[in-house]
């Protein structure tokens, strides 16, 4: 019952929003959204988009949780309009080419969602009707990577480092000192899994078809994904085309060996796992079958008897 009041008030602020804030917001360009996870390829992506003409040059994530908070120190959220302060990063994202984005991962969402629902304004407020604060005719992106141990490898590297990209010319550098970890990895993974179905149920919950891009479909092909993207949002293809990445590839021989090693610890705790599941129904069966024989069989409960005196 609580569960359904609960959703019944979701709808109501998404409504009541739509009604009183989302109408007196204007957009006069076209505006995509990339929703992704870290180290799902959004900065190469970004970097594509850049040198293309169709992203403003600059930081790529202008809903991170720095920026979040310092309107909250600032002047707090309870007077801050949550339509127009998107729509201020929008405006400020526009490119000559009269298109605005920036890319966004699920956990500043949800980072947001949490400091909105501490104040009485917006309080309520879920992760999937935050939708209605964006403008109406926001194209979306799913960026996503199927091999979620290298997506793993490479952001237990970046967190180790605190290096998350490097620019063309700079060079390879390392600020922190990198040791394989399995857990850390392992941890990795299942909070990827989570950030992706909470983008699917955003999706799901209000109907929104995305373009869906795989990491591995981008680094094969960087101008036929640039090519999708611009005609999902309807901008013509310009002749010619620059396809320029301004980033170096960070993945190395290092990445491949704690992807091997992952693989391996992951199989052999998988063998003992499944061991440990069948263990108890296979005694408790040995046990049943044992009794059974005692019971029916009196050599039987003779022999068990003297193994156990011997023993």
């Amino acid at each position: 019952m609580n569960g359904m009041k609960q959703q019944e008030r979701e709808v109501k602020i998404a409504l009541d929003v739509q009604a009183d804030d989302v109408s007196k917001v204007g957009y006069n360009h076209i505006q995509y959204l990339i929703c992704t996870t870290p180290r799902a390829g959004s900065n190469l992506l970004f970097s594509l988009l850049e040198n293309a003409g169709i992203a403003s040059r600059g930081p790529a994530e202008k809903m991170n949780q720095r920026r979040v908070n310092d309107v909250e120190a600032k002047r707090g959220w309870n007077e801050t309009d949550l339509s127009e302060f998107i729509k201020e990063i929008f405006d400020s994202s526009v490119t000559s080419s009269g298109v605005a984005g920036f890319k966004v991962h699920r956990r500043q969402i949800e980072h947001l969602v949490g400091i909105l629902n501490n104040t009485n304004r917006y309080r309520g407020l879920s992760a999937w009707n935050i939708k209605s604060y964006f403008p109406s005719s926001l194209k979306y992106i799913y960026l996503v990577r199927k091999d979620r141990v290298s997506q793993a490898v490479s952001y237990v590297r970046a967190t180790q480092t605190g290096i998350w990209e490097i620019r063309k010319g700079e060079g390879k550098k390392i600020s922190g000192a990198l040791y394989f970890d399995f857990e850390r990895i392992f941890d990795a993974i299942i909070q990827f899994q989570k950030w992706e179905k909470g983008w699917e149920e955003f999706f799901r919950k209000n109907n929104i078809i995305p373009l869906k891009i795989e990491y591995e479909e981008l680094i094969k092909d960087h101008r036929g994904t640039l090519v999708r993207i611009l005609e999902y949002l309807g901008v013509s293809v310009p002749e010619p085309l620059v396809v320029e990445v301004g980033l170096e590839q960070q993945s190395d021989l290092l990445s491949e060996e704690w992807a091997r090693r992952y693989h391996g610890i992951r199989s052999r705790r998988r063998i003992f796992f499944y061991w440990w599941r069948l263990k108890r129904p296979i005694t408790r069966f040995v046990y049943q079958i044992s009794a059974t024989l005692k019971k029916r069989y009196f050599w039987y409960g003779q022999l068990i008897k003297k193994s156990r005196g011997s023993s």
